[in-house]
């Protein structure tokens, strides 16, 4: 019997690739915040955005978008965005 992996592991492994790609392995391992992080500078945080935005068929407003200055920030606004459907 074959497992159907669940949207919320779907989003997670579409938010991991994407991260990697557009920021790095080094900064989602690490936990550091988007300050300290030279490559993640506004450019780099709207294509992070926009690019989460098409991967994963969703829209985020403002104030998401600005508390998304983290991995572990950007899982707990996927993890509400999950919690609201």
């Amino acid at each position: 019997m074959q497992l159907i992996p669940s949207k919320r592991h779907e989003d997670r492994q579409l938010l991991d690739i994407t991260f990697d790609r557009l920021i790095g392995s080094d900064v989602r391992l690490s936990g550091q915040s988007r300050e300290f992080v030279p490559r993640w500078d506004s450019l780099g945080h709207v294509s992070l955005i926009l690019e989460l935005e098409k991967k994963l068929k969703r829209s985020f407003s403002v104030h998401q978008i600005e508390s998304m200055n983290s991995y572990k920030a950007i899982l707990k606004v996927l993890d509400l965005e999950d919690e609201k459907l």
